[in-house]
């Protein structure tokens, strides 16, 4: 009896295991012939799970894509101090948005550039964040009438926020 009992709880903790596994494709096929043993004298843990049954090797789960989403508080761009070219990354997000622009009833931009890091040109900075970001969903066929810039120099951040109303 204690033998049945300790292959039911190898069976089910095999089972929760694998069951955790991320697998992508199929799964392999597994022998049901250990299942149909039974335990005779002369056969002691013959019952006993195979270590050769095994589960399919797992695929390395691939890198996911540069997520093209925006920030929950509406960031669409980071920048260094004095940089204000949008980056790949920034694009994309910003291509992610262009259904959602197009629908708005108005999008605020808000270039932010700390004048503490930048001095003077943070404002200059702030409002070229802003504009470029405009520029781009005005290219990706949203109306420049509805779209909204200002700047912010007073916040220690280097970033573009849009909020679409």
């Amino acid at each position: 009896m204690r033998l049945t009992t300790n292959n039911l709880i190898a069976a089910a903790a095999f089972i929760a295991l694998a069951g955790c596994a991320e697998t992508s494709g199929t799964v392999a096929n597994t022998p049901s012939s250990n299942a149909s043993n039974t335990n005779t004298p002369g056969q002691a843990g013959a019952s006993r799970p195979s270590a050769a049954v095994a589960a399919a090797p797992v695929s390395a789960p691939k890198a996911p894509a540069a997520r093209a989403v925006i920030a929950a508080d509406g960031t669409v761009a980071e920048f260094g101090p004095e940089e204000t070219e949008l980056s790949k990354d920034a694009l994309a997000v910003i291509a992610s948005l262009t259904d959602s622009a197009t629908h708005a009833r108005s999008i605020q931009i808000v270039g932010y550039c700390d004048k503490k890091d930048a001095g003077k040109s943070a404002k200059k900075i702030a409002i070229s964040r802003a504009a470029a970001v405009k520029s781009e969903l005005v290219k990706l066929g949203v109306s420049a009438k509805k779209i909204h810039t200002k700047y912010v120099t007073n916040v220690a951040r280097h970033a573009v926020l849009v909020t679409l109303k």
